[in-house]
């Protein structure tokens, strides 16, 4: 397959190392294309549970009064109003702010493109985006500082040459040189991610090179 160009949102992204690797047709009809490592900072786990636990969390705080929605004041609620809103409006703001002072630990997202794009009708004919989202385990050779778990998101299905995607955020231990994603694809007649992986995206800091390990037959 030629891989298209990459979109316009990577050329937005700081990144820590960029490739274009074709990783296989790991979603039906749609090509995994692995575009780099966008840099980024995350703040400590750590410092977030020390913060949550002298604080009242924000999801039982909403859960409390069900489903809110409101429009925050011009200038924000005054010190005295005890509403719902207002406490969560304030949380949030100190939730914002442990988050900025929080230890700042280098780490990034993986950017990778389905090739070609997804379109509204596919998602719709399965009535989510679950089945077209790959699952990636990642792993470094140095221990990780903390249990990582595989997150992201996906842009919209609007079809075209590609649809974006990222998944982390990971953190990058000290003196990691080799990070390796392993990528297993959707079963076609589940819905679900296969049994076994189908393949391993090597990436190598030391020379900012990438490459794909095929483990499942085609």
């Amino acid at each position: 397959m030629d891989i298209p160009p990459r979109g316009l949102r990577l050329a937005t992204l700081p990144m820590l190392v960029s490739f274009d690797i074709d990783c296989g047709e790991l979603v039906a009809g749609h090509h995994f294309v692995a575009r780099g490592l966008s840099s980024i900072a995350i703040p400590h786990p750590d410092d977030l549970a020390a913060w949550d636990e002298a604080n009242p969390r924000l999801d039982a705080l909403a859960n409390a009064g069900g489903f809110v929605s409101f429009t925050v004041p011009p200038g924000g609620f005054s010190a005295d109003d005890t509403s719902l809103e207002a406490t969560i409006w304030r949380r949030a703001r100190s939730h914002q702010e442990a988050i900025e002072h929080a230890r700042q630990v280098p780490g990034f997202d993986l950017q990778y493109e389905l090739v070609p794009g997804l379109t509204e009708a596919e998602v719709d004919a399965e009535g989510d985006i679950f089945p077209f989202l790959v699952e990636v385990e990642y792993t470094a050779d140095r221990d990780l500082p903390w249990e990582v778990s595989d997150g992201g998101a996906i842009a919209p299905a609007e079809g075209g040459a590609s649809t974006p995607g990222s998944r982390g955020s990971w953190p990058i231990p000290d003196g990691a040189r080799v990070l390796t994603f392993t990528l297993t694809g959707v079963d076609v007649q589940t819905g679900f991610n296969r049994e076994d992986p189908d393949g391993q995206l090597i990436v190598d800091l030391s020379d900012q090179s990438a490459r794909w390990v095929q483990t499942r037959p085609v």
